[in-house]
């Protein structure tokens, strides 16, 4: 089970270092508004998120869904709890990317909503009620 468990984790880190890789690209195409790159890029992401969520069963499987804290302890492998430190750190630093681009995404979608909303006409006209208010 311990060669199995390394191999596992091994694995499980060089698929969230591919993904954390796309998650930078894709922030750089956000940064440089480079939307038919952006665009291509969705589905090697998606890709990386399915083979993270794989490895990630087959891990659980092999721990018989015990917490990987738990292993660790029980284990007391220095090569295995560096191994899962490391996923860990790979993890946080996959999240903190992750919101960052849904930020920048998000941020990105509401100055266009804004601009659009200059630039359409309003369907209404301005009237002023008799307290000089205008009508909504």
């Amino acid at each position: 089970m311990l060669i199995e468990l390394r191999e596992v984790l091994k694995d499980e880190i060089n698929i969230v270092k591919s993904l954390l890789n796309l998650l930078e690209e894709q922030h750089s195409y956000l940064v440089n508004q480079e939307v038919f790159n952006l665009e291509g890029i969705i589905p090697k992401i998606q890709e990386a998120s399915k083979s993270l969520a794989f490895i990630e069963n087959k891990r659980r499987k092999l721990v018989n869904n015990e917490s990987m804290s738990q292993v660790v302890d029980k284990l007391k492998n220095e090569e295995i709890e560096t191994l899962y430190k490391e996923v860990l750190g790979l993890l946080n630093e996959a999240e903190v990317q992750k919101y960052s681009n849904e930020l920048l995404i998000k941020h990105s979608l509401s100055y266009t909503n804004s601009m659009l909303n200059m630039l359409k006409p309003r369907k209404e006209v301005n009237t002023y009620n008799g307290y000089g208010k205008l009508k909504k």
